[in-house]
């Protein structure tokens, strides 16, 4: 059975189509990628399956736990964002708060659906999860800012944040897109990785 099924999804701005009938599965232990050139529609239809499109008609079914997430209400949604299903997006520059540090931005991944997690258990998952995105050393940068790290650290505080939670599903919407040819790789090959560690579903 798929994680998740799209199925006869369209989305129209103002009635100006920009998805068209897509239809796709999500399984466990496998990537599934959309391939388009720029402008065909796929960031948008990453960001439908988590209704996060404003003023958008979207039509469709987008099943998840036999519930079709287009039919819920944002407070249902919430505990599905960022928990059982993470997102990963383009530029963590505009991702990561700046006025945050990195620490506190992961944590509150965390909190924010668990609010009752001890402080204890709070500094035992940051640690797992730092090691999980090959970051071991930055248990003692949890005090760092996000301009004080590069461009694939901050992708990999990214993909921290997005894992915080143990999610089912992990959407990569063009990851690599702001990185050079070298860390485009390795944030691949990580992805790849927690894919086969983790046994979660990739839509990238």
């Amino acid at each position: 059975m798929p994680l998740l099924s799209v199925k006869n999804l369209s989305v129209s701005f103002q009635n100006n189509p920009v998805v068209n009938d897509i239809s796709f599965e999500l399984s466990a232990k496998k990537i599934t990628a959309l391939v388009g050139q720029s402008g065909s529609g796929k960031s948008i239809t990453a960001l439908a399956i988590l209704n996060l499109l404003n003023k958008a008609k979207v039509l469709g079914e987008i099943n998840f736990e036999g519930k079709n997430l287009l039919n819920l209400s944002q407070k249902e949604l919430c505990k599905i964002r960022g928990n059982k299903i993470g997102m990963v997006f383009q530029d963590p520059n505009s991702s990561l708060n700046p006025l945050h540090k990195i620490g506190k931005q992961i944590t509150e991944a965390i909190t924010i659906h668990y609010p009752k997690t001890s402080k204890k258990q709070l500094n035992n998952r940051l640690k797992e999860l730092l090691k999980i995105v090959e970051l071991e050393a930055f248990f003692n940068r949890l005090d760092d800012y996000p301009h004080q790290l590069s461009g694939g650290q901050k992708q990999r505080i990214m993909l921290a944040i997005a894992l915080a939670n143990n999610p089912k599903i992990l959407i990569a919407d063009e990851p690599t897109t702001a990185l050079d040819i070298s860390t485009q790789n390795d944030i691949l090959n990580l992805i790849l990785r927690l894919r086969n560690e983790l046994e979660i579903a990739v839509l990238f």
